[in-house]
């Protein structure tokens, strides 16, 4: 398999953000591209994604790290790293470098102006205000919005993985996820809008596939990760599992509660893009719940 995959979605900040660059002295600033435009960095975001997602794999391996078995316990902290490090990368080891299978691209940010917020500034070492100095934070004002654009190249694994990685990371995004510096103060929140995101699918072992991965690129950069419009990702209608465990079923059962709530959707617009299910059925191990569900969305 060769398909590269890409997640779009719109987004707002509800209370605003301060996509800090750094600064000097007592000025931080926001993120600016070379025309001075505002910039949530893909970096900061997959910085955020990683840590959202090595919470939820801490989940899944809890009670294998939590056993009394040290070795137990030691194979399931390597096997929780190695999943996350799959996905994201790894820095060098002194043996390899593993590269991120995820690549997100810089976002502009929409807004008409930055606020400059001024505060006192902290003594580290005594926890309280230094005498009369002061500190500076560029910000941007709320419901300023971004069109976010993750690509997933090719290499990790079979069609199901993927499908379950972006379950994963669309119900992260979805979950008042916090970028940018100063949160504490209360500003950074992710919403999605509509809380639609939209997916598709490139096979680049076909010219068409790349030639529309290239399109999709070329968008990307000319338009500040507009929304991708075009062929839908079809996936396939029957899924099988061999001796599928509890937590691959509810897997099963999360996804298909997303398309059935239009939470997972493809192509350029919601009505255009929602998936519909129109029955389920299930047989062997697992049935029973998968059919209990079925029952729950009639």
């Amino acid at each position: 398999m060769n398909n590269i995959y890409k997640i779009t979605l719109k987004v707002l900040f509800p209370e605003g953000v301060a996509p800090g660059a750094g600064g000097s002295s007592n000025m931080q600033v926001v993120a600016r591209n070379g025309n001075g435009e505002t910039l949530l960095r893909g970096s900061a975001l997959a910085g955020v994604l990683r840590t959202g997602y090595a919470d939820k794999i801490d989940m899944k391996f809890q009670d294998a790290e939590d056993a009394e078995d040290a070795e137990v316990a030691e194979v399931a902290e390597v096997a929780e790293v190695a999943e996350v490090a799959e996905w994201f990368g790894a820095g060098f080891d002194g043996v390899f470098e593993n590269g991120s299978i995820v690549q997100i691209a810089d976002a502009v940010i929409n807004c008409k102006s930055i606020n400059e917020r001024t505060h006192n500034m902290i003594n580290r070492h005594t926890g309280a205000a230094a005498k009369g100095a002061l500190m500076s934070l560029e910000a941007i004002p709320p419901m300023a919005a971004a069109d976010l654009s993750i690509t997933l190249k090719a290499g990790a694994g079979e069609n199901s993985q993927y499908t379950e990685f972006i379950a994963e990371i669309v119900e992260i995004l979805g979950n008042d996820l916090i970028v940018g510096g100063s949160s504490n103060r209360g500003i950074g929140r992710i919403k999605v809008v509509d809380d639609v995101v939209y997916l598709r699918s490139f096979d680049l072992d076909t010219v068409e596939g790349a030639a529309d991965f290239m399109d999709a690129e070329y968008r990307e950069r000319k338009f500040n990760n507009q929304v991708l419009i075009g062929k839908d990702l079809k996936f396939s209608g029957r899924i099988s599992l061999t001796a599928p465990t509890e937590d691959e079923i509810k897997w099963l059962i999360k996804t298909l509660r997303a398309i059935h709530l239009g939470i997972l959707c493809v192509g350029s617009s919601k009505s255009g893009g929602r998936l519909e299910i129109k029955s389920i059925s299930a047989q062997g191990q697992g049935a029973e719940t998968i059919t209990t569900f079925a029952q729950e969305l009639k």
